[in-house]
């Protein structure tokens, strides 16, 4: 399996697949980790409107907290987050949003007025009708959690080429067979779009 781009994105699928038992090479066109994920931002907020969204952030907690064991580096800091409702449209949204996560196995409480004041002294808060609490909620250096990923796909086996940009991806009897990167030949069955904001460029090759 050829994956394409070394983010977060190509990094965790690249890690995942190799616990699969899959070979996998992850081409990038620069060095690694270096485009969008060098820049992100790691806040992880669990609360959605949807279980699906909040199943798919709880699930993404426990993978990095197993990368964690697996890796020994620390990645995760969890400090919690307050969520608040100034207006009475937004009690309504606030609370629906508790609902919804207390049904999917969240934990949040709400709190009062004094208590938001303890958990966050420098904040005004006589102007606040109602607020929440999600202690699980934490954040994160994405380029940690990067070289994170990338320990982990190196002891599974991942191989990493730099400097490679993608130039074109095979096609035979309209499936893929391959790509080209910096004029070598990598045939695989399997191509994994992984370029983030590149990833509408990578998939137009496909079209040619």
């Amino acid at each position: 399996i050829v994956g394409i781009g070394s983010g977060v994105a190509g990094l965790s699928v690249a890690m995942e697949l190799a616990k699969r038992k899959h070979r996998v090479l992850v081409l990038e066109r620069s060095t690694l980790a270096s485009g969008a994920t060098s820049q992100a931002a790691g806040l992880i907020g669990q609360m959605r409107p949807t279980a699906e969204a909040i199943r798919l952030l709880t699930e993404s907690v426990r993978i990095v907290r197993d990368v964690e064991a697996q890796t020994g580096m620390r990645i995760l800091e969890q400090t919690g987050s307050v969520r608040i409702a100034q207006t009475g449209d937004r009690v309504v949204e606030l609370r629906k949003d508790m609902d919804q996560a207390r049904k999917a196995g969240l934990h949040v409480e709400s709190i009062t007025q004094s208590e938001l004041r303890a958990l966050l002294p420098c904040m005004r808060t006589d102007d606040v009708i109602d607020a929440c609490f999600c202690p699980s909620d934490c954040y994160l250096e994405v380029p940690t959690l990067a070289q994170a990923y990338l320990t982990a796909g190196r002891q599974l086996g991942v191989a990493f080429e730099e400097n490679a940009p993608v130039q074109s991806v095979r096609i035979a009897s309209g499936r893929v067979a391959g790509v080209t990167a910096a004029g070598e030949d990598y045939d695989a069955p399997i191509v994994v779009n992984a370029a983030g904001p590149w990833a509408h460029l990578v998939a137009d090759y496909a079209r040619q």
